[in-house]
Protein backbone atom coordinates (compact mmCIF):
# COMPACT_ATOMS: atom_id res chain seq x y z
CA UNK A 1 0.00 0.00 0.00
CA UNK A 2 1.79 3.40 -0.91
CA UNK A 3 1.46 6.27 2.41
CA UNK A 4 -1.28 9.06 0.78
CA UNK A 5 0.72 11.89 2.48
CA UNK A 6 -0.99 15.22 1.42
CA UNK A 7 -0.32 16.89 -1.87
CA UNK A 8 0.69 20.66 -1.50
CA UNK A 9 -1.78 22.55 -2.82
CA UNK A 10 -0.60 23.68 -6.57
CA UNK A 11 -3.17 23.02 -9.11
CA UNK A 12 -0.58 24.40 -12.10
CA UNK A 13 1.57 21.22 -10.62
CA UNK A 14 -0.61 18.45 -11.31
CA UNK A 15 -2.67 19.71 -14.13
CA UNK A 16 -3.64 21.08 -17.27
CA UNK A 17 -5.32 24.17 -17.91
CA UNK A 18 -6.71 23.53 -21.73
CA UNK A 19 -9.50 26.09 -22.69
CA UNK A 20 -12.60 25.98 -20.59
CA UNK A 21 -10.96 24.75 -17.30
CA UNK A 22 -11.71 26.47 -14.52
CA UNK A 23 -11.10 26.04 -10.16
CA UNK A 24 -13.85 25.12 -8.48
CA UNK A 25 -14.60 24.77 -4.89
CA UNK A 26 -14.58 21.45 -3.80
CA UNK A 27 -17.58 21.77 -0.96
CA UNK A 28 -19.70 21.83 -4.19
CA UNK A 29 -18.76 18.61 -5.59
CA UNK A 30 -21.06 15.02 -5.28
CA UNK A 31 -18.53 12.50 -5.83
CA UNK A 32 -18.90 8.75 -6.53
CA UNK A 33 -16.88 6.39 -4.13
CA UNK A 34 -13.54 4.89 -6.51
CA UNK A 35 -11.62 1.81 -5.40
CA UNK A 36 -9.24 2.42 -3.20
CA UNK A 37 -6.44 1.22 -5.75
CA UNK A 38 -7.65 4.08 -8.12
CA UNK A 39 -7.17 6.26 -5.09
CA UNK A 40 -3.78 4.77 -4.98
CA UNK A 41 -2.63 4.90 -8.58
CA UNK A 42 -4.25 9.12 -8.64
CA UNK A 43 -1.95 9.77 -5.35
CA UNK A 44 1.04 8.18 -7.02
CA UNK A 45 0.50 9.43 -10.69
CA UNK A 46 -0.54 13.53 -9.18
CA UNK A 47 3.07 12.96 -6.81
CA UNK A 48 5.45 12.32 -9.73
CA UNK A 49 3.61 14.96 -11.80
CA UNK A 50 4.30 17.53 -9.38
CA UNK A 51 8.05 16.23 -9.07
CA UNK A 52 7.76 16.71 -13.15
CA UNK A 53 8.34 12.75 -14.01
CA UNK A 54 5.10 12.15 -15.11
CA UNK A 55 2.30 14.16 -17.28
CA UNK A 56 0.02 16.28 -15.83
CA UNK A 57 -3.48 15.34 -15.85
CA UNK A 58 -6.30 17.23 -17.49
CA UNK A 59 -9.03 18.43 -14.86
CA UNK A 60 -12.32 16.62 -13.84
CA UNK A 61 -14.91 16.60 -15.76
CA UNK A 62 -18.29 18.01 -13.59
CA UNK A 63 -22.05 18.31 -14.67
CA UNK A 64 -23.67 21.28 -13.03
CA UNK A 65 -27.01 19.58 -10.84
CA UNK A 66 -27.87 23.11 -9.29
CA UNK A 67 -26.59 26.60 -8.45
CA UNK A 68 -24.37 25.13 -5.80
CA UNK A 69 -23.70 21.58 -6.65
CA UNK A 70 -21.63 19.79 -9.93
CA UNK A 71 -21.83 15.67 -9.84
CA UNK A 72 -18.41 14.35 -10.82
CA UNK A 73 -18.85 12.65 -13.94
CA UNK A 74 -14.61 11.65 -14.55
CA UNK A 75 -12.01 12.37 -12.23
CA UNK A 76 -13.38 11.18 -8.00
CA UNK A 77 -10.12 9.73 -7.50
CA UNK A 78 -8.19 12.70 -8.57
CA UNK A 79 -10.95 14.25 -6.13
CA UNK A 80 -10.44 12.31 -3.48
CA UNK A 81 -6.63 12.72 -3.12
CA UNK A 82 -7.98 16.35 -3.38
CA UNK A 83 -9.97 16.04 -0.69
CA UNK A 84 -7.73 13.98 1.62
CA UNK A 85 -4.80 16.43 1.27
CA UNK A 86 -7.45 19.84 2.45
CA UNK A 87 -6.92 21.02 -1.32
CA UNK A 88 -9.82 23.76 -1.16
CA UNK A 89 -10.14 23.87 -5.16
CA UNK A 90 -9.43 22.06 -7.79
CA UNK A 91 -9.88 22.15 -11.93
CA UNK A 92 -12.61 21.44 -13.51
CA UNK A 93 -14.41 21.31 -17.02
CA UNK A 94 -18.15 21.65 -16.52
CA UNK A 95 -20.53 19.79 -19.36
CA UNK A 96 -23.87 20.66 -20.23
CA UNK A 97 -25.33 16.97 -19.98
CA UNK A 98 -23.61 13.43 -19.78
CA UNK A 99 -23.84 12.87 -23.40
CA UNK A 100 -22.26 15.89 -23.90
CA UNK A 101 -19.55 14.74 -21.91
CA UNK A 102 -19.43 11.02 -23.23
CA UNK A 103 -19.39 12.43 -27.14
CA UNK A 104 -15.99 14.87 -25.66
CA UNK A 105 -14.33 11.69 -24.05
CA UNK A 106 -14.81 9.99 -27.14
CA UNK A 107 -12.49 12.28 -29.12
CA UNK A 108 -10.35 13.46 -26.68
CA UNK A 109 -6.81 13.15 -28.60
CA UNK A 110 -4.77 15.64 -26.40
CA UNK A 111 -2.97 13.48 -24.39
CA UNK A 112 -4.27 14.06 -20.91
CA UNK A 113 -6.36 11.89 -18.63
CA UNK A 114 -7.90 12.07 -15.14
CA UNK A 115 -9.04 9.08 -13.40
Amino acid sequence: MISMEPLPFDLDKYFNRPPGATEIDLALLVPSQPPAAKIQEAWELMRLAGEEKYPKRGPISILRIDEHTFRILDGNATYAVAKSSNWPRILAIEFNSEVGFLAWSRTKLDGTHSL
